[in-house]
């Protein structure tokens, strides 16, 4: 008998059954090597229904327009804007915004319309910190900020688009 690995739901073994089936989600997916004679077990349990291998290759994640324009800052300066964002909402984005013209990259294909989007989002931050829906979208975008900055740093960099 040969072990293959099969994408299969999570399982423990009983001595009074075979297979105990557990919740069916996303998470309890594992690649586990199982025998032959299990494998059909649990064909048999699952009413013949056959089991596919998968492998996940890569995740692209699709952003709104207004998360592509977020910058790729040095961590230090990240984490002084997220601060800066907390105390003064929308402020921090703002400055987020001015560091495009320094250099800093963005998801966007243009410069010019990151920048704008980072100026809407912190007009908008600050005019809806009052009813404090602003001022906790200025405290999430500052964790973005520390965020990308800290994963980014350790990926591949994205290019910088023209003027």
């Amino acid at each position: 008998m040969s072990n293959e690995v099969y994408r299969i739901p999570v399982l423990e073994t009983n001595t009074d059954k075979r297979i105990v089936n557990q919740e069916h989600n996303a998470s309890n997916y594992n690649a586990v090597k199982i025998s032959e004679e299990h494998f059909k077990a649990m064909v048999e349990y699952y009413g013949g229904k056959p089991f596919i291998k998968y492998e996940i290759i890569s995740v692209r994640e699709k952003h709104s327009e207004f998360r592509k324009a977020v910058p790729l800052m040095p961590v230090s300066l990240s984490l002084l804007l997220c601060l800066v964002n907390v105390l003064a909402p929308g402020v921090g984005t703002l400055l987020a915004g001015m560091t495009i013209i320094c250099g800093c990259k963005t998801e966007h294909k243009s410069r010019v319309k990151a920048i704008l989007y980072n100026i809407l989002a912190s007009i908008l931050q600050l005019v809806l910190a009052p009813v404090v829906i602003g001022w906790v979208w200025s405290i999430m975008w500052g964790i973005t900020f520390v965020n990308i900055s800290i994963t980014k740093e350790l990926q591949e960099p994205i290019l910088v688009a023209p003027l």
